[in-house]
């Protein structure tokens, strides 16, 4: 069995960043995916064919899109190298202030400060931090 530094799950936004940046600090690292490696002629949406993943059947049904279904939600993740953003389609929803759990400097912390133009990039608070 061989030994490496970092074992990393999943190949989407978060797992392929923190390979890439443990790589560049010369740790030995291993990433683990459930899925394929898709080829851009066979990627689902051109190919028109194996477009869902079963966890029960993975050989026979080894698509991109896993459904999970959980009474009155339903989730689409990403079945393959790439994870999520094998799915990611730029949607963005802004949330009404009642549904925030956080006050507006904890927003602040946690989006950090404003861009260089000193405007306000976070929708969410409406002010800029200084």
């Amino acid at each position: 069995m061989e030994n490496v530094d970092v074992l990393i799950i999943g190949s989407g936004f978060g797992g392929s960043v923190m390979a890439c940046r443990m790589a560049e600090k010369g740790s030995q690292v291993v990433v683990l995916e459930r899925g394929r490696r898709w080829l851009p002629e066979a990627y689902p949406s051109v190919s028109q064919r194996d477009w869902f993943w079963d966890e029960d059947e993975p050989e026979k049904q080894n698509g991109w899109l896993d459904f999970r279904y959980f009474g009155d939600m339903s989730i689409a993740t990403g079945a393959g190298v790439g994870g999520g953003s094998l799915i990611y389609a730029n949607v963005s929803i802004t949330l009404a202030g009642a549904l925030l759990l956080f006050n507006s400097d904890e927003i602040d912390l946690f989006h950090g400060c404003c861009n260089e133009a000193g405007e306000d990039s976070r929708q969410i608070t409406g002010k800029c931090c200084k």
